[in-house]
């Protein structure tokens, strides 16, 4: 797909549809609009499919549901400035998920969780990524959340 294809997309699910008055109901046969017809089926296949990948923004509110509700804080506490450990782990685990389900970008995941700078989010992706490199219980425990995700 192009990238002007993509934007079209990208354009039309990012707002509710409104319902279309009957007249305009009925289309006519147009290459160009079989083409986005085609375009869009892909789109919402993956949609079903692969939820995370599609929506960065519902994407990291699901992570940040699902990583408080295993770790016992709420959400608000993930944006807090707060660094107690209770507080800090699940945010790290949270911002390391959005980088590895989500794939956002550094700077995009710090804003997500409060706006912090991108190097803090790039801190809790590597530092997660070397705890679970080296911890098997940790491993399993964030394969336990990562599943969840899917």
């Amino acid at each position: 797909m192009s990238p002007l294809q993509v934007a079209v997309l990208k354009a039309r699910y990012a707002r509710p549809p409104e319902p279309a008055p009957e007249p305009m109901k009925i289309q006519i046969a147009d290459p160009q609009a079989e083409r986005i017809k085609r375009m869009e089926e892909v789109l919402r296949k993956a949609a079903i499919e692969h939820p995370l990948q599609i929506s960065p923004t519902r994407a990291v509110k699901v992570i940040k549901e699902r990583v408080a509700a295993k770790y016992g804080v709420r959400e608000l506490d993930l944006l807090s400035t707060y660094r107690f450990v209770r507080l800090a782990w699940p945010r790290q685990i949270a911002m390391y998920f959005a980088k590895t389900k989500a794939k956002m970008s550094f700077p995009a995941i710090a804003r997500a969780f409060g706006d912090r700078h991108h190097t803090t989010a790039l801190y809790a992706f590597r530092k997660v990524s070397s705890r679970r490199a080296a911890d098997p219980n940790l491993d399993a425990e964030l394969s336990a959340i990562e599943a969840t995700l899917v």
